[in-house]
C-alpha cells in the first residue's frame, strides 16, 4: 500500500467515523456490530458475545479501539478444539486474555499504526507489528482495514497466542542461562523479570559467558557479603 493509498484511507476512514459519532447510538456501526455481518469472522465473533471486552466493542461509542480480527481461516488452522475449549466456562480467564489480546485501546489508522514496532494490547502485554512487512506477531495482514463508529478492524491470518511466560520463565526454559538465573534469585530481583506488564530488555550472558570468570571470582559472586555487588551486576543486565 504506497502512502497515497494510506492517506486516502484514513481520510476516509475520519470522514466515516465522524458520520456514525453523530448517529443514533443504537444505529451506529460499531466494531462489534460489523464483526456480526460478517460472514468470514463467525468464529471470532462467538469470542466476542463471551467476553466483557466484546460487550464494550459493540456497545460502547464513546471511546476507540483496533482489533485484529482473524478469519475463519485463520481459526481452522488451530488445533481441533481449541475454541471449543475456550468456550468453556472454566476457561473464561483464559478466554478474555486471548481475545483481549486482538485489541488495542484507541484506533489506529494504518498511515499512524505503520511507525510502530510494538503494540501494548488490553491485556497490557506486547504484540510485535510491522504493518510495512505486512505482519503483526506471526500473523499477516489481509489488506483489508475496516472503519467503524468506535475504532477500525484489521483482518489477519493467524490467531494471536498471548505467552503466558515472564521473562523469567523464559530465562528457565531456555538452558542456557542457569547460572543468570541463579544469580537473579540470588540478587532478590526475580520480581523485576517476573513483571509481565512492563517491557524490558534483558542482556542475558549465558553459562558459557559466565565459565569464562575466573573460577573464584564466579564463586564469589554468590557469597553473602557480596549481595549488593551482586544485585548492581544484574541490574545492568535489564532495561
Amino acid at each position: 500500500m504506497n502512502a497515497l493509498s494510506k492517506l486516502l484511507l484514513c481520510l476516509s476512514a475520519i470522514f466515516f467515523c465522524s458520520d456514525l459519532k453523530g448517529a443514533n447510538p443504537a444505529e451506529a456501526k460499531t466494531i462489534g456490530r460489523t464483526i456480526r455481518e460478517m460472514p468470514d469472522l463467525s468464529s471470532f465473533l462467538q469470542l466476542l458475545e463471551k467476553t466483557g471486552i466484546g460487550s464494550t466493542l459493540s456497545e460502547n461509542t464513546s471511546a476507540s479501539y483496533s482489533v485484529f480480527a482473524p478469519t475463519d481461516d485463520a481459526f481452522g488452522k488451530l488445533p481441533k478444539g481449541t475454541v471449543e475449549r475456550l468456550l468453556d466456562p472454566r476457561n473464561d480467564d483464559r478466554l478474555e486474555e486471548v481475545f483481549g489480546f486482538h485489541v488495542k485501546e484507541v484506533s489506529e489508522a494504518p498511515i499512524f499504526i505503520e511507525k510502530y514496532s510494538l503494540l501494548r494490547m488490553t491485556t497490557r502485554q506486547f504484540v510485535g507489528i510491522n504493518y510495512r512487512n505486512g505482519t503483526i506477531g506471526d500473523a499477516r495482514f489481509l489488506g483489508e482495514v475496516i472503519p467503524c463508529s468506535n475504532g477500525v478492524i484489521y483482518l489477519i491470518d493467524k490467531v494471536l497466542t498471548p505467552t503466558t511466560d515472564d521473562l523469567f520463565q523464559r530465562l528457565q526454559k531456555d538452558g542456557r542461562f542457569t547460572i543468570f538465573t541463579k544469580a537473579i534469585t540470588a540478587s532478590r530481583q526475580g520480581k523485576l523479570f517476573q513483571n509481565m506488564h512492563s517491557l524490558y530488555t534483558t542482556f542475558a550472558p549465558t553459562d558459557e559467558a559466565f565459565r569464562k570468570l575466573p573460577p573464584e571470582a564466579l564463586k564469589s559472586l554468590f557469597l553473602p557479603e557480596n549481595d549488593e555487588r551482586l544485585e548492581d551486576i544484574i541490574k545492568h543486565h535489564i532495561t
